[in-house]
């Protein structure tokens, strides 16, 4: 399915809808009981466009956000969530400020059933960012996660440009 991001939460005060639901939105409940701020990028200056099949792209982007409130940190913590186009891809972001994973640690971190040692204790099983990548790879794209600056984790998700994109 050829998918506008503009429809599917990522861009500032446009249309927010991911499938009918708004993700950001959905996380928020779950992001104001743990004192962490949620934030839309600003949006891109044009429509972005990728072909991918929409469920798929509501669960990515809800499974990252799920995570990002979860392991963010203490209240206060910033959650960036995005959409922009980056070396002839569409990169969907979502950053935070939290306390972010070693190389090592986010390398491990998409095998089934990782837990972070200092996360052993949280609610989870270990699987949510190897489902984000199994469904990124599933429609064409790739998940990439990066040191944030000068702190955090930065998940994104790199997918080749829709027809009709511009760039």
């Amino acid at each position: 399915q050829l998918v506008d991001l503009p429809v599917l939460g990522l861009v500032g005060g446009l249309q927010r809808r991911v499938n009918g639901l708004d993700a950001v939105e959905r996380a928020a409940p779950a992001a104001l009981r743990s004192g962490v701020r949620l934030e839309l990028a600003e949006p891109p200056a044009a429509p972005l466009r990728i072909v991918c099949n929409r469920s798929d792209l509501a669960d990515i982007v809800g499974e990252l956000l799920e995570n990002a409130v979860k392991y963010a940190g203490a209240p206060g913590a910033r959650i960036t969530v995005g959409a922009a186009l980056r070396d002839g891809a569409v990169a969907v972001e979502v950053a935070d400020d939290g306390p972010g994973l070693t190389a090592e640690e986010r390398a491990a971190s998409t095998t089934r059933f990782w837990r972070s040692p200092e996360h052993s204790g949280s609610r989870g099983t270990g699987l949510g960012l190897a489902i984000v990548e199994q469904l990124a790879e599933a429609n064409g794209g790739g998940l990439v996660l990066a040191a944030g600056s000068p702190r955090g984790l930065v998940a994104r998700v790199e997918f080749p440009t829709g027809v009709g994109s511009d760039g």
